[in-house]
């Protein structure tokens, strides 16, 4: 088996008639007879077979055999970014940068070829291959077409899942999925899985209205410029994000240069990210010193001089 998961288990196998190694996907049993899951599994197959892309795990064909439910697809001898982190808890930020530029990469392509978002991105749904490094998105089976299909309730994960598809918004487009890839850099680039410490609807709720440290208070080592890309992609509102996926992979590529880019935002912006500005800093407690008094005979002296000063004054005014 090279694969399990909730829904499925992927099975590396050899494809007899082309003599090739592929991996088979297949539907777990108890699933195979709740036609909802069933349409989401066909869904995923028939979505993924519309896209012909180095950067998305390919499908050679879907079939039923006895009640069985299952999909052929392109092998990734290599694990998934989730592995990787599960392993090393953190990825440099340089190829976690490259891997997010290759996704970027996928998910444009998915979005002006099929008009598809993929809805579901996240460290599980991304493949390395072993030897060449190769980025691979897999899973689509969330992804829609919003032209021809409304989301009309919450799919996603959770820990990733962008505001808009928190609040069950119908008109959700392509910056969802930069929200999501945002999430993902963010937890590769600081080995903290977004709102991590919470379950189900309250990570939800906290993409939606909380607040995430920022990122260089979790990883000194990064530069400004990465901690502001990743920012800018967890913008609550959609309309504060990079507006598409070449704005958003050609800062991506600004980043991995390490070239510092200030980012202007709209007045009242808001992003899940704290700016290092809004998170809260230690007062500084300065010492007051304390003024330095005069020895007790200095003081006497001076006020003896004082009265004496009055007293030849006033004598010499009443001379007069």
């Amino acid at each position: 088996m090279a694969g399990r998961g909730g829904m499925a288990n992927v099975w590396k196998a050899r494809q007899l008639s082309l003599d090739r190694i592929v991996a088979i996907k297949v539907l777990n049993e108890n699933f195979a007879s709740d036609p909802e899951e069933v349409q989401r599994f066909i869904r995923e197959a028939r979505a993924a077979a519309r896209l012909k892309h180095g950067t998305i795990v390919q499908i050679f064909e879907a079939a039923q055999h006895d009640g069985m439910f299952f999909f052929t697809m392109e092998y990734v001898a290599g694990p998934t970014v989730a592995e990787m982190l599960t392993k090393r808890k953190t990825v440099a930020p340089k190829r976690a940068l490259r891997i997010a530029r290759y996704v970027g990469a996928a998910l444009d392509y998915a979005w002006n070829e099929a008009s598809l978002i993929h809805r579901d991105i996240k460290p599980g749904n991304i493949m390395i291959e072993s030897k060449t490094q190769a980025v691979k998105v897999t899973d689509l089976g969330l992804a829609i077409d919003p032209g021809q299909e409304r989301a009309t309730y919450i799919e996603g994960t959770p820990n990733y899942i962008s505001p808009e598809q928190g609040n069950a918004d119908a008109d959700i487009d392509c910056r969802a999925d930069i929200y999501s890839l945002g999430a993902t850099l963010y937890h590769m680039l600081t080995g903290h899985l977004p709102f991590g410490h919470l379950d189900g609807m309250d990570a939800i709720h906290e993409q939606v209205d909380g607040h995430l440290p920022n990122p260089r208070s979790l990883n000194p080592k990064l530069n400004v410029t990465t901690a502001q890309l990743v920012l800018k992609m967890m913008m609550k509102d959609p309309n504060h994000r990079f507006r598409d996926w070449p704005t958003t992979i050609a800062e991506i590529k600004k980043a991995e240069a390490g070239r510092i880019v200030i980012m202007k935002d709209r007045p009242h912006a808001e992003s899940t990210v704290y700016n290092v500005k809004q998170q809260p800093r230690r007062r500084r407690r300065f010492k007051v010193k304390q003024k330095e008094r005069l020895p007790v005979w200095a003081a006497l002296s001076c006020w003896a001089a004082m009265i004496l000063a009055w007293i030849v004054l006033a004598y010499k005014l009443l001379q007069h």
